[in-house]
């Protein structure tokens, strides 16, 4: 039996599943630096031991970033029963679970991890003497990744564009969007996306860093042809525009 065949429980009360919250880690206080720090993973370890083989015994860990309102997917580990074996690992240095994480979200008041005890058997003990964290991390021109993810779950060029652009500006590359002479829609996307249908300068746009650095006209009429040549032909061969 694996993993995936188990139902988290919604509450304590159902015996073979055992839930608990634990918080105040302090993340937020120990990564220095005045700048937007990029969460590259984050990493939770369990001092965790169960009292007998018997049935399938497994540790289920899930993070929140907004006091326990929303949940990630969880990680999951089996459990074993020498109480003197390493700390269980969950996420990993290049995990960030499923979203991207800012240092407001790893404050005291808004970090949680939630252990789900999970058991084929109704008659497991499980024990669980420590729970620990680590956030790693880098801060804006100190490295980090060198290339994106791989966004395998896209359903279109638009959806992929966006996270592309998306994972750029988290690691905190400024990008500059000029959409001069854009009149197409993203009329290329799988059904259910977001994007399918919206202009091209909506969807320019929402590339940009911020509205700073969109540039859907000319600001004088002496650089149309500057923006004629790189929105028209420049950026369409390639030509890619960041700080």
């Amino acid at each position: 039996m694996t993993i995936t065949t188990l139902t988290l429980a919604t509450t304590t009360a159902v015996p073979n599943k055992d839930r608990h919250v634990f918080y105040n880690f302090d993340l937020s206080s120990q990564i220095p630096g005045t700048g937007p720090a990029v969460i590259d993973g984050i990493e939770v370890g369990l001092d965790i031991w169960v009292d007998s083989n018997y049935g399938d015994s497994y540790a289920c860990v899930e993070l929140s970033w907004d006091g326990g309102n929303s949940w990630t997917s969880y990680d999951s580990n089996s459990v074993a029963t020498d109480d003197g074996a390493p700390f269980e690992e969950f996420g990993g240095s290049t995990n960030t679970w499923g979203r991207t994480w800012t240092i407001n979200d790893l404050t005291n008041g808004n970090f949680r991890v939630r252990v789900t005890n999970v058991s084929t058997s109704n008659y497991r003990d499980f024990f669980l003497a420590q729970t620990r964290v680590k956030v790693y991390y880098h801060l804006p021109g100190e490295g980090g990744p060198e290339e994106p993810p791989d966004f395998s779950s896209h359903q279109g060029p638009c959806d992929y564009a966006v996270d592309i652009a998306d994972w750029a500006k988290s690691q905190g590359i400024v990008v500059y969007v000029i959409a001069f002479g854009a009149t197409d829609t993203c009329d290329d996307e799988y059904y259910g996306s977001p994007w399918s249908g919206v202009s091209s300068v909506d969807f320019l746009e929402a590339l940009a860093t911020d509205e700073d650095h969109f540039f859907n006209e000319p600001k004088s009429s002496d650089l149309t042809p500057v923006f004629q040549a790189i929105g028209g032909s420049l950026t369409a061969g390639g030509s890619k525009l960041v700080e």
